[in-house]
């Protein structure tokens, strides 16, 4: 079957001052020249018609197919030096998660000679060796057992040939399989001398082999990985000792050897250095973000915080298809305009009937330009970034009640899953996928981009861009990532700050300026739902990636491993802010409560909305339903619902307005909210499953008003009263005088 024509790229960041040089990474199916623009961009109709303004034509540039190497490894530059001569042997402890394809533990190759230890297709271990005189292999009898883990060794010897070995470890918690008496200790030799002096003169590759550069890796493993080790002289008792946690049973014959568990060390891991010993020098660099602090050999159930029992957190999981960066060569160089308003945008390429809009999100240049501050939720957008539950269809249609709808994004996007997964992606050996980086391309992150439920993160947020455009109210937008970076100073300059429709992925800097800036009078218009709902963390080095644990609870599309929920960013307990004290509830009055991705439904007013302390929000507002039509869903209430709960936290002081109606059987109830599975928990049966609009005053003079629906948005162009009740809300949250 023929490719599917593509044109795709990726910016170097998400973010971006006036003034400043973006560089965009493109490729193609084939080389085509495209046209180049700089655009403002605006929301998407149902015809497919983005409202995009042309700010500057940028002549054209070529692009080209180009590669992407997915897989993780470490890579040991300093390895290219000259070893002792001799016998060596390579071990290290393995728990392979996904069997059926060659995947390597350790190789090098210097061009002439290579040696290799590995994993063949059956999960046999297998030894290889090639040199000017000749090739040897060996290999075990007995496969290896997924979720069980091994020692697993080679010796290379120059005299006394090849021999490989595969020893069980105690049966731990950390095992994914029981014992079984297909776990077996399995053992070969070759008795051809191994056509190498000893170790070579090149890069070493751990977890995958080097496909003739330090830059090109192949044959990478499925699998977890630990106390990778060389040693000098024989495979025998001591090595494998070594292996197990002894590293004093190899006395001076240690080579070199990384302890993962050092990279945290300092109680997390930050970057790409893998330290090593006894030579510093001799330090490994890990490619596409495996993940750390996970469970090793040694972990006895007993500890789920990797910061308190380190030496039983010592392995890394590698998987085949990680990837934090297309690592693509750059297309062109865009320098934004020095008076270019701040927005949303996006470098537009066009060729041969193809379109890509590759955005960038544009801050004012110096001081800020307005007094709101859109904060657009790119972690959000990077947790769902490429996510193919919908082309996978199992978790969509489920949710959906409805055979999911692809477009042709969708089936260019499952056609290279080689440009990375979300965070609601399983890896090939099943197992969450807890990464996520904006340097690929980011097919879902588009304005043309639809869901068999709607627009659904940016292009839902680009209603809101483009109808404040259209009214005429100036502001300035950040991203989560600069949240981040500057945290409160980059919110307390602005007198209020709309949130986007749906910033479910917070990290703790990100909500402690928040709580911060409203703490201190800042006011808040939450525009969406299912907000500020999981923890977070960015690499500190590298903030282009984010990081996600699970849990056991929440709306989610996979479990953490057991012992695996603490983010190997920070240290920090993952999984729901509700269940670490911090629930959405006490931020913004409302939390999450259901979802349901078929019809949109309508508000109602209650009681509180004829408070004299909320005349300003209804001003102009008639009838006592709003909400009826929206682009989501034919209403204003739909897709995610939060609601107001004092229980979880909701303030007693704040006045609910409105609650939704017209939901349908599809809105179901959270499930961590259902202890046991029930019938009932739909919007027809159950009134927690519902929307609610909140007003509250923080006791500092800070505010919020929260619409609980992600649909809101999608309604402002289509419902007056939506429209209305939010330029009122916008136009008192910018005047200065205090708020009743």
């Amino acid at each position: 079957m023929a490719e599917r024509p593509y044109l795709a790229g990726y910016a170097d960041r998400l973010t971006a001052r006036a003034g400043e040089v973006v560089t965009v990474m493109a490729a193609a199916h084939a080389t085509l020249r495209a046209d180049v623009q700089l655009v403002r961009l605006g929301a998407c109709d149902a015809t497919g018609q983005v409202r995009e303004q042309v700010v500057a034509d940028l002549g054209e540039a070529v692009v080209r197919p180009q590669v992407t190497r997915p897989g993780s490894c470490v890579v040991v530059e300093g390895a290219a030096r000259r070893w002792p001569a001799g016998a060596f042997a390579a071990a290290c402890a393995l728990m392979p998660t996904r069997l059926g394809r060659r995947q390597a533990l350790f190789a090098q190759d210097d061009g002439t000679s290579r040696w290799w230890l590995g994993l063949d297709a059956e999960g046999r271990v297998l030894a290889e060796a090639n040199g000017p005189g000749g090739a040897c292999s060996a290999r075990t009898g007995a496969p290896l057992v997924a979720g069980a883990w091994y020692a697993v060794a080679a010796r290379f010897d120059p005299a006394g040939g090849l021999a490989v070995e595969a020893q069980p470890l105690p049966a731990s918690a950390s095992w994914r399989v029981a014992p079984s008496s297909a776990v077996v200790a399995t053992r070969a030799e070759s008795s051809a001398p191994a056509p190498l002096d000893g170790l070579l003169e090149a890069p070493l590759a751990i977890a995958a082999s080097l496909d003739g550069s330090p830059a090109a890796w192949t044959e990478c493993l499925d699998g977890k990985l630990e106390a990778p080790t060389l040693a000098a002289g024989p495979l025998d008792e001591a090595l494998l000792a070594a292996v197990a946690g002894d590293l004093e049973a190899l006395g001076g014959r240690l080579l070199a050897r990384w302890d993962f568990e050092e990279a945290l060390a300092g109680g997390c891991a930050s970057g790409v250095a893998v330290p090593a010993r006894p030579d510093p020098s001799l330090e490994g660099r890990l490619v596409n973000t495996p993940m750390l602090a996970v469970t090793g050999h040694a972990w006895d159930g007993r500890e789920q915080d990797f910061r308190l029992a380190p030496r039983q957190y010592g392995a890394i999981h590698f998987h085949s298809d990680d990837l934090d960066d297309c690592r693509w060569e750059e297309t062109l160089r865009v320098e934004l305009p020095t008076d270019l308003p701040s927005g949303a945008y996006a470098v537009r390429l066009a060729g041969e009937g193809l379109v890509e809009r590759v955005p960038v999100f544009v801050r004012p240049r110096g001081a800020p330009s307005a007094d709101l501050l859109v904060l657009v939720p790119t972690a959000s957008y990077l947790a769902y970034a490429n996510d193919h539950p919908v082309s996978d269809g199992q978790l969509c249609q489920a949710v959906a009640g409805a055979t999911p709808v692809l477009y042709e994004d969708d089936l260019v996007l499952h056609e290279h899953r080689e440009w990375g997964l979300s965070c609601y992606d399983v890896h090939l050996d099943g197992s969450g996928v807890a990464y996520s980086s904006r340097l690929r391309p980011l097919l879902n992150m588009r304005p043309t981009h639809r869901y068999h439920i709607g627009p659904w993160q940016l292009p839902a947020d680009l209603n809101l861009l483009s109808w404040l455009d259209a009214e005429g109210i100036p502001y300035d937008v950040a991203t989560d990532e600069d949240l981040e970076l500057e945290g409160t100073r980059l919110l307390a300059p602005y007198r209020a700050v709309v949130s986007g429709t749906h910033p479910e992925y917070y990290s703790t800097r990100m909500l402690d300026a928040l709580e911060g800036y409203l703490d201190g009078g800042g006011r808040l218009v939450y525009i969406g739902a299912n907000g500020y709902y999981w923890r977070i963390a960015f690499d500190r080095e590298r903030p282009h990636v984010i990081e996600v644990r699970r849990g056991h609870a929440g709306s989610r599309a996979w479990d953490s491993a057991p012992g695996e929920v603490h983010l190997a960013f920070t240290g920090e307990l993952g999984g729901m802010w509700r269940h670490l004290g911090r629930p959405p509830q006490r931020l913004t009055g409302v939390g999450y409560a259901c979802q349901g991705f078929d019809v949109s439904g309508y508000y109602r007013r209650l009681p509180d909305s004829y408070d004299e302390r909320v005349a300003f929000i209804f001003a102009g507002v008639e009838g006592e339903t709003f909400g009826h039509a929206g682009a989501i869903g034919g209403g204003a209430v739909g897709q995610e619902l939060d609601r107001y709960d004092a229980s979880l936290g909701s303030p007693p002081d704040a006045l609910v307005l409105a609650t939704s109606e017209g939901l349908d059987e599809s809105y179901r109830r959270c499930v961590e909210e259902i202890p046991f599975t029930v019938a009932g928990t739909s919007a027809l049966l159950d009134p927690d499953a519902r929307a609610d609009v909140v007003y509250l005053v923080k006791p500092g003079g800070g505010a919020v008003f929260s619409t609980g629906s992600i649909a809101w948005c999608g309604a402002l162009e289509h419902d007056g009263a939506i429209a209305r009740i939010t330029r009122n809300v916008l136009a008192r949250f910018l005047d200065p005088a205090p708020l009743p």
